[in-house]
Parts: structure tokens; C-alpha cells; sequence
């Protein structure tokens, strides 16, 4: 919480992953602020083993609502880092100012990589913006360019 300027806080799409993410973010955040450390921690959300079969299951997980199997209302992970943001950052609102980070920062998931958990960046030779290196490139990109999302 006061060696690095950037936090990653990666997470995939479900209940179990996301129990727990907006006091892990509280946490981080406020440590800094009380710490002698003046730089402000940035933090980086980074949604991974995203599904990309099923893209009405995507939309709600992104940004809230129900699903064909459940009427249990699921929040969505967008609008969770929304208002967990403006919360630490004492913003007004970040309603849908994520959407272009989180357009561009995601992992997809490869259900061949699950088995095993090999290196996929080291074990694809595809260059094409589908692969999993290309999103780690791009997410890279955010990392080094944004000052948070």
C-alpha cells in the first residue's frame, strides 16, 4: 500500500471475485492518504478470463442487471469501480466515465490456458488484436499513459 504509485486489482466477472474488491480499494486508498508517502495511489481495475461466447452475460456483468437463469439483480463491476471511485477520489459522480478504460482494459479468457496455467503471452506467436498478449499490451498502454482510469 506504499511502494507502488499504480494498484492493479484484477478480478474476473463473478459474485466470489467481486465480494470484497470496493473495501480492498478503501483500504489501499486511505492507507495512502495517512501515510508519509504524498504520491496518491492510482488504482487500476483489470476485468480477466473474460468470456467472449456469451455477450448478453458480458453486458450484464459490465454494467448490471439479470440474467436468463436468475432474477437475483447482479450490480455490474463497471458501475461497482464507479461509485467505489467516486467515493476514495471524492468525485461527484463517474457514471459511465469508464467506458472507454473498460473498452480497452480486459483480459479474455482462452479456455485452453485454464488447464495448467501456462505463460499465454509466451506461447502465442499471433499478433492479431484478439489475442491475449494484445490485451496485455493495451492494458500495459493504460498503465503507463492514465493517472487512473
Amino acid at each position: 500500500m506504499v511502494l507502488p504509485s499504480k494498484l492493479v486489482v484484477v478480478f474476473t466477472p463473478n459474485t466470489q471475485s467481486l465480494t470484497g474488491i470496493e473495501e480492498l480499494i478503501r483500504k489501499a486508498v486511505h492507507y495512502r492518504l495517512k501515510s508519509a508517502d504524498e504520491r496518491p495511489l492510482q488504482v487500476f481495475p483489470l476485468p480477466s478470463r473474460i468470456p467472449i461466447d456469451r455477450p448478453r452475460l458480458y453486458q450484464t456483468w459490465r454494467y448490471g442487471g439479470t440474467t436468463e437463469s436468475s432474477t437475483v439483480a447482479i450490480r455490474g463491476y463497471q458501475r461497482v469501480f464507479e461509485a467505489v471511485f467516486a467515493e476514495v477520489y471524492d468525485f461527484t459522480s463517474l457514471q459511465n466515465q469508464f467506458e472507454d478504460y473498460f473498452n480497452q482494459a480486459q483480459l479474455q479468457q482462452i479456455s485452453d490456458y485454464a488447464y495448467g496455467e501456462p505463460i499465454a503471452v509466451e506461447l502465442e506467436k499471433d499478433e492479431s488484436r484478439l489475442s491475449i498478449r494484445a490485451s496485455y499490451e493495451a492494458f500495459l498502454e493504460l498503465l503507463l499513459e492514465l493517472d487512473g482510469p
